[in-house]
C-alpha cells in the first residue's frame, strides 16, 4: 500500500483545488517560509481524523477553511481527499483504492466519507488503527515531535511504542470491555436493589393473598345463594306473566268486534266520498276548461302585439344591415393597400439580410483567429514561467552554496581567533602556573561545598514532593471512595425512583389509574394515600401495618373524579380501586384516648399532611391508636378506658384488635411504600451532599496535583545544578591535576598553533576566491532571473492585448448578430402584418356575403308577419264564444256538489260513536298490557343481573342454581355471609394476582442477576486475555526496537550506545520508558544535555527503529532535518534512502542535501498574498533530460 493522492480545496491557504500525485520512493515539498508547505501535512493529519486545534496550528475550527485575501472572499467549505493505493490488502477493506475525505463547513457542520460513502469518525479510525497511520502514530512527525519524542515524560513516549507494537485495537478493545463491566457492575447493583425491594414486598402480600382467598371462598358461597335466591324470584315472575297474558288475550278479541262494526262506517263514508270526489273533479274539469277558455283567449291577444312588434323590430334590422354593408366596403380598400406596402417592405428586409449574413461571415473567421491567438499566447507564457521557475530554482542553489561558503569562512575566521586566544593564553598560563593551581584547588574546595548544600537541598525537597504525592494520592484515593459511594447512592437512586414511577407495589387499579391519568384519559386530580402523609421513620412499619391495602386508596378532588375513574377500571378491567373524594367524604370520629404510659397517641396527630387533607388523615387513621410496644398495646385494651378506637398498632407492627384479638410476628424485609418513599429523599440529600464532598476532594487533588508539579519542577532544576556542581567540581579537580602536565604540553601546542593558523589562512584565501566565483554566478543568475521574469510581463502583457482585441471582434460579431436577430423580426413582423391584412380582408368579403343574405331573409320575415297577424285574429273570435258556453255547466255543478257533503256529515257521527266504544276498551287492554310489560322488564333485569354479575344466560342459570326449599333459610344464610365478609375489612383481592406477578418477577430478575455476575466474570476474563496479549507483543515489540534503536544510532553517529527501559517492570502495560544513550566520543548525558542536532538524530534514530520494527507504508516528516547540519544530513538521506523499500516519503524541508536524495520534488509558492500554489519536477525525468 502507498499514498497515491493528497487533493486539497480551500484548507488553509490552499484556495484552489490542488493536487499532489505521489509514487514509491521520496518526495520533497520545498518553499520560501510561510508559503503553507506545513499546510500540507496539516492536511494529511486532519483528514485521518486529529481534532486538536493545537496540533493542526490554528486557534479555532474555522481557521482550517480558506479565509480570504486581498483579492479573493473567504470560502465556506474546506475539504481534503486522501486516495491510497490497497493493491494489497494492507487496509482491512476489499477496495484496491480506498478514498478518505474529510469536510467542514462555516457553520461548524462537518462530515467524513470513505470512497464517497458518509461514515463516523470512529470508521476512519479503526480503518487505520495498527497500521502505523493515524493521528498518533509516527507517520506524520513533524520538527516539534521530534524534540517531544525525547523531552516529554517518560509514561508519554509509551504511545508511539504501542503504535509499534501493534496494541492499540487491543488497548481499545480493554477499554470497550471495561466500560461494558462498569456497565454491568451498574446494571447488577440495580437489579440487586430491585430483587431487594421486591423480596420487601412479598412477605406482606402473601399475607394478602391468602386473606383475599378465604374471601373469595365466602364470596362464592355468597353470590351462590344471591343467584339461587335470583332463580326462585324469575320462576314466580314467569308464572305471573302467563295470566297477564290470558287477560290480553281477551281484551284483544273484544276490540276486534268493535273494530269491525266502526269499519262497516267507515266504508259508507268512503262511497259518499267518492262520489264527493267525483264530482269534486267534474267541478274541477269545468273550472279548467273555463280557465284554459280564458288562457287561450288572452294568448292570442299577446301574440298579436307580439307579432306587431316583430313586424317593427324587422323593418329596424334591414336598415342597420343596409348601413352595415356600405362601412365594409370602405374598409376592404384600405386592407388592399396595406398589403402592397407590406410586399415592397419585406422586399426590402430581404435584400439587408443577405448583406448582414456575409459580415456575419467574416466576423466569425476573426473570432476564432483572435482565439488560436489568445491561445498561442498562453502556450508562450507557460513556457516562460518554466524558464522563470527553472531560474528561481537554480538562484536557490547557488544562495545555498554561498551560505555554505560563508559558514566556512566564518568558521575559519573563528577558528583562527580562538587560535590567537589559545596562544595567548598558553602564554599566560606558562607566566603563572603557580597561580593558577592555587586557585583551581580553591575553585574545587568551592564546588565540593555548593554541591553538597544542592545535595541536601535535593533530599528536603524529595521528601516534601514524596509528602505531596503521599498526600494527593490520599486525596485521590477519598474523591475514588467518595466517587464509588456516590455511584453505588446513584443507581439505587435511580432504582427507587423507578420503581416509583413504574408505581411498582401498587395494585394493578392504581397502575392503571395512574396509567390514564399520564395519557390523559382522566382530567381530574389523583393521588394515593402513601403520596400525601410525610411519616417519621419510627413510625413507618406502624402506619404501613395499620393502613395496610388503604395505603394504595386513591384521594380525588371530586366525586365526578372518583366515578370516571371507576368507569375507566369496569371498562378496560384492569382491576379495582378504593377512591376517597374529597368533596364527599365525611370526617370520622376521632377516638378518645387517655394518656397512658407507652402510648404515643392517635396516629393522625403523629404524622405530617397538607390541612386539605385532614378529612382523609381522619378516616384513615383516626382511630387508630400508636403504642410503643405489644404492652402498652395490651394494657389500653384491658383498662377500657379508650373509647372509639379501631385498633392500636405498635411500633414493631403488632395490632390488636378491640375483641382483644393480637395480630403479630415477623414482617420480613422492610421496603413498603413509607420507608421507599423516604429512602428516595434520603438518597437525594445524601446524593447532593456527596456530589458536594466530591467537588471539594476534587479541587484538593488538584491543589496537591499542582504542588507536586512544582516540586517536581524544583526538583528537575535542583537535579540539574547538581550535575552541573559536580561536572563543575571534578573538572576543578581534573584541571588542578593536569596543570603540570599541561605546563610541558604548552610549547608544543604553541608550535601546533602556529601551524594550524598558516593553514587557515591558506583556506580562508580559497573559501574567498571561491565566494568572489559563486557571487558572480548569483548576479548573472539574478540578470536571467529579471530577464525571464521581464519576458513573462511581457507575454502577458502581450496576452492582455490579444484578448482585449478577442473581446473587440468578439464584441462586434455579436453586435453583426444582435442586428441579423433584430432585422429577421422586422421581416418576420411585416410578414405577419400582411398576413393579418388578407385576413382582415377575406372576413370582410365573407361578412359583406353574410349581410346580403340577411338582408334577403328580413324581407321575407316581413312578409310572413303580415300573415299571421289576419289569422290571429280569427282565432280570437272564435275563442271567446266558447268561453261563455262553459260558464253556465260550472254553476250546476256546484248545486250536486252541496247535497252530498249533507249526507257525509250524518255518516261522520255515528264513526264518532264507535271510535268512543274503541277507546274505552283499548284503555282496558293498555293496563293489561302494562301489567305484561312490567313482568317482562323485571324478567328482563333479572336476565340481565344473570349476565353482569354472573355472566349466565337464564337456561344456564336455572340449570346451574340449587333449588330454594325455604326463602326465610336462605336469607337467614346470606346474611351471616355479608357479616362475615364485612368483618374481614377491606380485602385486597389483587393481592393474588400481584403476589404471583411479584414471583414471576423476582425469578426473572434472580435468572437476570445469575447472567449478569456470568456476564461479569466473562469480561474479567477477556481483560485479562487482552492484558497477557498486549504484555507479550510489548515486550517483544520493545527488544526489537531497542535492538534496532542500538543499529541505527551507531549508524547515524559512528558509534555511540543506547538502551530502552521500563520505569516500572512490574507493570509493562502502564510503565513509562526511559531512554539512554551515549555519544562517541563522551560521557553518557542526561537528553536534556544533548545539543539540538544530536537530540534530533537520537529521535530520529529511534523513530527510524519503529519503522524496521513495524513498517508503516507512508511517513510524512515536516522539517525535521532543520537542527542537522551537512555530514549529518547526509547520513540522515542514507537512511532514508535504506527504507525507501517499504515505506514511502513525503518529506518537507529547506535542506539542500534532502532535496537532492528526493525523487520528486513539490515547489510551494504564494503568488499571490494568501493563496498557496503548487509547482511539481519529478527529478528523475529531469535528471535524464538534462
Amino acid at each position: 500500500m502507498y499514498l497515491k493522492r493528497l487533493e486539497l480545496a480551500g484548507f488553509k491557504t490552499f484556495a484552489e483545488r490542488t493536487t499532489l500525485e505521489f509514487g514509491p520512493g521520496i518526495t520533497a515539498i520545498v518553499g520560501p517560509n510561510g508559503s503553507g508547505k506545513s499546510n500540507i501535512s496539516d492536511g494529511l493529519l486532519w483528514v485521518l481524523g486529529e481534532q486538536g486545534l493545537k496540533a493542526l496550528r490554528s486557534a479555532k475550527s474555522t481557521d482550517i477553511i480558506f479565509n480570504g485575501s486581498e483579492g479573493r472572499k473567504a470560502l465556506g467549505l474546506a475539504e481534503v481527499h486522501l486516495t491510497l493505493d490497497n493493491a494489497t490488502g494492507f487496509l482491512p477493506t476489499e477496495f484496491t483504492e480506498v478514498t478518505v475525505t474529510r469536510r467542514v463547513f462555516r457553520s461548524g457542520e462537518s462530515e467524513y466519507l470513505i470512497n464517497r460513502t458518509p461514515v463516523r469518525l470512529r470508521d476512519v479510525q479503526e480503518l487505520f488503527m495498527d497500521t502505523g497511520i493515524g493521528k498518533h502514530s509516527y507517520s506524520i512527525i513533524s520538527q516539534g515531535e521530534v524534540d517531544a519524542v525525547l523531552s516529554s515524560r517518560s509514561e508519554d513516549r509509551r504511545a508511539l511504542f504501542e503504535e509499534a507494537a501493534g496494541i492499540t485495537k487491543y488497548k481499545q478493545r480493554k477499554k470497550e470491555a471495561l466500560r461494558k463491566l462498569e456497565q454491568t457492575r451498574q446494571n447488577l447493583l440495580r437489579v440487586s436493589d430491585v430483587i431487594s425491594e421486591l423480596e420487601g414486598q412479598i412477605g406482606p402480600l402473601a399475607e394478602q393473598a391468602e386473606a383475599a382467598r378465604a374471601y373469595q371462598v365466602l364470596h362464592a358461597e355468597l353470590v351462590e345463594l344471591q343467584l339461587a335466591l335470583l332463580v326462585a324470584q324469575y320462576t314466580g315472575l314467569q308464572s305471573s306473566l302467563g295470566r297477564a297474558r290470558e287477560r290480553e288475550t281477551e281484551l284483544t278479541t273484544e276490540l276486534e268486534g268493535l273494530r269491525h262494526a266502526l269499519g262497516q262506517i267507515e266504508i259508507r263514508e268512503t262511497t259518499l266520498r267518492a262520489e264527493l270526489a267525483a264530482l269534486e273533479d267534474e267541478l274541477e274539469e269545468r273550472r279548467g276548461l273555463e280557465n284554459r277558455l280564458a288562457s287561450a283567449v288572452q294568448a292570442v291577444e299577446s301574440r298579436i302585439t307580439l307579432l306587431t312588434q316583430q313586424e317593427e323590430q324587422a323593418r329596424r334590422e334591414r336598415a342597420r344591415l343596409q348601413s352595415e354593408r356600405e362601412g365594409w366596403l370602405g374598409e376592404a380598400e384600405l386592407f388592399d393597400g396595406e398589403i402592397a406596402a407590406a410586399d415592397a417592405e419585406c422586399a426590402r428586409l430581404h435584400g439587408v439580410i443577405a448583406g448582414l449574413d456575409a459580415e456575419l461571415a467574416d466576423a466569425d473567421a476573426a473570432v476564432k483567429d483572435a482565439a488560436a491567438a489568445v491561445d498561442a499566447l498562453a502556450a508562450e507564457i507557460q513556457a516562460r514561467r518554466g524558464v522563470y521557475f527553472d531560474a528561481l530554482d537554480a538562484a536557490a542553489r547557488m544562495r545555498n552554496e554561498l551560505a555554505r561558503v560563508a559558514s566556512l569562512l566564518r568558521s575559519a575566521e573563528g577558528r583562527a581567533t580562538r587560535i590567537a586566544d589559545e596562544q595567548a593564553e598558553i602564554a599566560r598560563k606558562l607566566a603563572a602556573a603557580g597561580a593558577a593551581r592555587a586557585a583551581a584547588a580553591a575553585r574545587a574546595d568551592e564546588r565540593r561545598a555548593a554541591r553538597e548544600k544542592l545535595v541536601a537541598a535535593r533530599a528536603a525537597a524529595g521528601r516534601a514532593r514524596q509528602g505531596a504525592a503521599e498526600a494527593q494520592a490520599g486525596r485521590r484515593t477519598e474523591e475514588a471512595r467518595a466517587r464509588e459511594e456516590l455511584a453505588g447512592l446513584r443507581a439505587r437512586q435511580q432504582t427507587l425512583r423507578e420503581l416509583e414511577e413504574s408505581l411498582e407495589g401498587y395494585f394493578p387499579g392504581v397502575r392503571a389509574v395512574a396509567a390514564a391519568v399520564q395519557a390523559g384519559r382522566l382530567t381530574g386530580w389523583y393521588a394515593p394515600v402513601a403520596e400525601l402523609l410525610d411519616v417519621p421513620a419510627e413510625l413507618e412499619t406502624a402506619i404501613e401495618v395499620a393502613l395496610g391495602a388503604n395505603l394504595q386508596d386513591i384521594v380525588t378532588d371530586t366525586e365526578e373524579a372518583a366515578r370516571a375513574a371507576v368507569a375507566l377500571l369496569k371498562s378496560t378491567r384492569a382491576g379495582r380501586a378504593t377512591f376517597l373524594p374529597l368533596d364527599l367524604i365525611a370526617p370520622a370520629p376521632r377516638a378518645d384516648v387517655p394518656a397512658l404510659p407507652g402510648i404515643l397517641g392517635l396516629a393522625m396527630d403523629l404524622i405530617r399532611y397538607d390541612a386539605e387533607f385532614e378529612k382523609i388523615a381522619r378516616h384513615q387513621l383516626g382511630r387508630v391508636v400508636i403504642a410503643r410496644d405489644l404492652d402498652a398495646a395490651l394494657a389500653l385494651a384491658k383498662a377500657g378506658t379508650a373509647k372509639g378506637w379501631s385498633r392500636i398498632v405498635t411500633l414493631e407492627g403488632e395490632v390488636v384488635h378491640p375483641s382483644r384479638a393480637i395480630t403479630g410476628g415477623s414482617l420480613g424485609k422492610s421496603g413498603g411504600l413509607l420507608t421507599r418513599k423516604r429512602e428516595l429523599q434520603e438518597l437525594t440529600d445524601g446524593v447532593a451532599r456527596l456530589e458536594r464532598a466530591c467537588g471539594a476532594l476534587q479541587r484538593k487533588a488538584q491543589d496537591a496535583a499542582a504542588e507536586v508539579a512544582r516540586l517536581d519542577a524544583e526538583l528537575s532544576a535542583l537535579a540539574k545544578a547538581s550535575e552541573e556542581a559536580a561536572a563543575g567540581m571534578a573538572d576543578a579537580e581534573r584541571a588542578l591535576a593536569t596543570v603540570g602536565r599541561d605546563v610541558a604540553a604548552l610549547d608544543e601546542r604553541r608550535a601546533a598553533l602556529a601551524d594550524e593558523a598558516e593553514w587557515l589562512a591558506r583556506e580562508r584565501a580559497e573559501a574567498k576566491t571561491e565566494e568572489t566565483r559563486f557571487l558572480a554566478e548569483l548576479d548573472a543568475l539574478d540578470v536571467r532571473c529579471r530577464e525571464a521574469e521581464a519576458a513573462v510581463d511581457a507575454a502577458e502583457r502581450a496576452l492582455a492585448g490579444g484578448q482585449q482585441d478577442r473581446d473587440a471582434v468578439t464584441e462586434r460579431y455579436a453586435a453583426l448578430r444582435l442586428r441579423v436577430t433584430e432585422e429577421r423580426g422586422t421581416l418576420q413582423a411585416r410578414q405577419s402584418a400582411k398576413r393579418r391584412a388578407a385576413e382582415m380582408r377575406d372576413s370582410l368579403a365573407e361578412r359583406l356575403a353574410a349581410n346580403a343574405r340577411a338582408t334577403a331573409a328580413q324581407e321575407g320575415a316581413l312578409a310572413e308577419l303580415a300573415v299571421q297577424q289576419r289569422e290571429a285574429s280569427a282565432e280570437l273570435l272564435r275563442g271567446r264564444q266558447a268561453y261563455a258556453s262553459g260558464s253556465a255547466e260550472v254553476e250546476a255543478a256546484r248545486n250536486r256538489r252541496a247535497a252530498l257533503l249533507e249526507s257525509i256529515a250524518a255518516n261522520l257521527q255515528e264513526h264518532k260513536d264507535g271510535r268512543d266504544a274503541i277507546e274505552e276498551c283499548q284503555g282496558r287492554l293498555h293496563r293489561a298490557n302494562l301489567r305484561t310489560t312490567q313482568v317482562e322488564t323485571e324478567l328482563g333485569f333479572l336476565r340481565g343481573q344473570f349476565f353482569e354479575d354472573y355472566r349466565l344466560t337464564v337456561d344456564q342459570a336455572l340449570g346451574k342454581a340449587a333449588p330454594v326449599e325455604s326463602r326465610g333459610v336462605a336469607v337467614a344464610r346470606l346474611r351471616e355471609l355479608q357479616a362475615a365478609i364485612e368483618e374481614m375489612g377491606q380485602v385486597n383481592l389483587g393481592a393474588i394476582e400481584e403476589y404471583a406477578r411479584i414471583q414471576q418477577r423476582l425469578g426473572f430478575l434472580t435468572a437476570q442477576r445469575a447472567d449478569l455476575e456470568e456476564g461479569r466474570e466473562r469480561l474479567v476474563t477477556v481483560i485479562a486475555e487482552i492484558d497477557a496479549t498486549c504484555t507479550a507483543k510489548f515486550l517483544e515489540a520493545f527488544a526489537a526496537i531497542a535492538r534496532e534503536f542500538q543499529d541505527l544510532f551507531v549508524k547515524l553517529f559512528g558509534g555511540g550506545h543506547t538502551e530502552l527501559s521500563l520505569t516500572d517492570p512490574s507493570d509493562v502495560l502502564e510503565s513509562g520508558i526511559e531512554i539512554h544513550v551515549t555519544i562517541p566520543g563522551k560521557r553518557n548525558q542526561h537528553l536534556l544535555q544533548l545539543s539540538g542536532g544530536e537530540r534530533a538524530l537520537t529521535a530520529l534514530a529511534l523513530l527510524f527503529a519503529m519503522l524496521r520494527v513495524k513498517p508503516s507504508p507512508f511517513v510524512v516528516l515536516d522539517e525535521i532535518d532543520a537542527p542537522l547540519d551537512e555530514a549529518n544530513v547526509g547520513r540522515y538521506c542514507d537512511v532514508l534512502r535504506d527504507f525507501t523499500a517499504d515505506t514511502q516519503f513525503l518529506i518537507i524541508t529547506h535542506n539542500k542535501g534532502t532535496m537532492e536524495a528526493a525523487d520528486v520534488l513539490y515547489g510551494v509558492t504564494m503568488e499571490k498574498a494568501g493563496i498557496s500554489k503548487i509547482v511539481s519536477v519529478r527529478l528523475a525525468e529531469a535528471g535524464a533530460a538534462g
